[in-house]
C-alpha cells in the first residue's frame, strides 16, 4: 500500500472525531471521517487489523498543523499500543518496504517506555492480561532486554537492533505459538520441526521484508543457540551478544507466563532457575544482570510482609531484595481503600516473608502505576 500511511496508537484519540477516512490492510473502508472512537479496546482491535489513511491526505493534515495536540505521557497506553501495533505489523506485514521502519518505531517506543516508566513495564509483564501470547511474549522479552542493555551501557543503535530482534524473534511461528499456549498434548513431529527451524525461517522472512540490519538478523537467527553448542538451528557455540541476551530474557519471560499445561512460575523461582541453568559457572553474564535489574521481587509481585500486610511490589528498591510495596490488605486481613506505600528496607517489620501467586489478590493496575510511573 505505497500510497497509504499506517496509523499507530499515538495518532488516534479517544472521544475525538477521526479527521480522515480509515482503511484496512487491503484498502477496504473501515471508518469514515468523523467517527468517534470511545474506548482503548477499540483502538487495540483496530490496530490489530491494520489501520491506514491516504498518505497525501495525512501529509496535508500534518502540514496544516492539524495533528492532535500532544497529550500527557501515558505509559500504559504506550504498552497497549505497542502490543497491538506489533501484532498487526507481524500478522499482515506490508510489502512496500516499510516494515523495518515501522517496527523500529515500535521498538523506540519500548525503549522510551523503559527509560520513563521501567517499573510499570515490568509490572505489566506479570499482571496485564493478553489475548495473543506470542505477541505479548515478544514485548515482554523486548522490555527485559532493553532494561538489561541499559544497565550494560549498550549504545542506542545496538539497543535498537536488540529491541527489534526481541520483538520479531518468533515472527515465523506466531500461529504455532498461539496454538501451543493452549495445547496440553506433547509436540507433534511437525511442530517440533517448525520450532527447530523458526530462527532461520524468521531471519529469512525479515530479509524478504526489507530488513538489512545485520545485528537484528543475526540475533533472530541465533536466539536459541548457546555457548555449549546444544542450541538450534546450527548448534553454534558463539552466538552474538544480542542473541545471548534475548535467549536469557526469553527463557525467564516464558517461565512467568501461564500455559494450558502449567501455572506461571513465581518470579523469584524463575530468577533462580535462570541463574542456575544459564549463568552460574558459565560465560553468560546476563542472568545475573537480569536479576540485578528486575530484582528478586519485581514490580507486579504479590507479597506478604512480616507485619502481616499483603500488597504488590510497585517499585524496585536499592537492593534486589528490598522493593517498595503498595499494601492492599492490612495486618488484620481487611481490604484497604487506598494503597499504603511500604519500603521493605525501612525495618524488619516490613521485610518480605512470602511471595503469593498472582491469583491471590485483585490488583488495580491503574491505581498503582498509571499515575506513579
Amino acid at each position: 500500500m505505497a500510497d497509504f500511511h499506517r496509523l499507530n496508537s499515538n495518532q488516534l484519540r479517544i472521544n475525538e472525531a477521526l479527521p480522515w477516512d480509515v482503511y484496512d490492510v487491503v484498502g477496504q473502508l473501515l471508518l469514515r471521517k468523523g467517527y468517534v472512537i470511545q474506548k482503548d479496546e477499540q483502538i487495540e482491535r483496530l490496530l490489530e487489523r491494520g489501520m491506514f489513511v491516504d498518505a497525501e491526505v495525512f501529509k496535508a493534515y500534518e502540514a496544516a498543523g492539524s495533528a492532535p495536540a500532544r497529550q500527557a505521557y501515558d505509559p500504559l497506553s504506550v504498552w497497549q499500543g505497542v502490543q497491538a501495533g506489533t501484532g498487526a505489523l507481524m500478522t499482515t506485514p506490508p510489502k512496500d518496504g516499510s516494515f523495518a521502519g515501522s517496527l523500529q518505531g515500535y521498538a523506540r517506543l519500548v525503549m522510551d517506555l523503559c527509560e520513563r516508566s521501567p517499573d510499570l513495564a515490568i509490572a505489566a509483564i506479570l499482571l496485564k492480561e493478553y489475548k495473543r501470547y506470542p505477541v505479548a511474549h515478544g514485548l515482554h522479552v523486548a522490555v527485559l532486554c532493553e532494561l538489561v542493555a541499559r544497565r550494560s551501557d549498550f549504545d542506542d543503535a545496538t539497543r535498537l537492533s536488540l529491541c527489534c530482534a526481541a520483538l520479531t524473534a518468533n515472527m515465523a511461528i506466531l500461529e504455532l505459538q498461539q496454538l501451543l499456549s493452549h495445547q496440553k498434548t506433547p509436540l507433534t513431529p511437525q511442530q517440533r520441526l517448525h520450532i527447530n527451524t523458526h530462527p532461520e525461517d524468521g531471519s529469512r522472512l525479515l530479509m524478504s521484508l526489507g530488513v538489512a540490519d545485520q545485528e537484528w538478523l543475526r540475533a533472530v537467527l541465533e536466539h536459541h543457540e548457546n555457548e555449549e553448542g546444544s542450541g538450534y538451528p546450527h548448534q553454534i557455540k558463539a552466538p552474538s551478544v544480542l542473541a545471548n541476551l534475548i535467549h536469557t530474557c526469553d527463557v525467564y519471560a516464558a517461565m512467568l507466563s501461564q500455559r494450558a499445561y502449567r501455572k506461571p512460575m513465581l518470579a523469584a523461582e524463575a530468577a533462580k532457575r535462570v541463574y542456575l541453568d544459564m549463568g552460574h559457572g558459565k560465560d553468560n553474564p546476563f542472568p545475573g544482570l537480569l536479576i540485578k535489574e528486575v530484582g528478586m521481587y519485581p514490580p507486579g509481585t504479590l507479597v506478604k510482609l512480616a507485619n502481616g500486610e499483603v500488597g504488590v511490589v510497585s517499585k524496585r528498591g536499592v537492593q534486589a531484595n528490598t522493593p517498595l510495596v503498595s499494601t492492599l490488605i492490612n495486618a488484620k486481613g481487611l481490604q484497604q481503600m487506598e494503597p499504603v506505600r511500604r519500603d521493605t528496607a525501612a525495618g524488619p517489620q516490613f521485610a518480605v516473608v512470602t511471595v503469593l501467586p498472582p491469583t491471590m489478590l485483585n490488583v488495580n493496575f491503574e491505581q498503582i502505576w498509571r499515575l506513579r510511573s
